[in-house]
């Protein structure tokens, strides 16, 4: 794990929780009381090095609510979207 683990935009982010495509993932906040859906790069630039925070949920359903929005499952090949399975400490 490398320094940038520690960041919530990295790749090797440490509170990595699920990857719903090559363009959308789902990760812990730092202090994990939230889950944060991600678009790699920025929507108005080409950019591919990190990640976007585009919402920020407490609960299952808004995660859900997010995904469906946010187009995520259109790009997921088929496969339902993933909904991590969370336990708040």
């Amino acid at each position: 794990m490398t320094a940038r683990a520690n960041r919530e935009t990295a790749d090797d982010y440490s509170g990595f929780v699920a990857q719903l495509n090559p363009d959308w993932r789902v990760v812990a906040c730092r202090d994990r009381v939230q889950w944060i859906l991600q678009r790699r790069g920025s929507p108005e630039m080409p950019r591919r090095d990190d990640w976007r925070a585009r919402s920020y949920c407490r609960t299952k359903a808004a995660l859900i609510r997010c995904t469906r929005e946010q187009r995520t499952s259109e790009k997921c090949a088929g496969s339902a979207p993933v909904t991590p399975t969370w336990t708040w400490p």
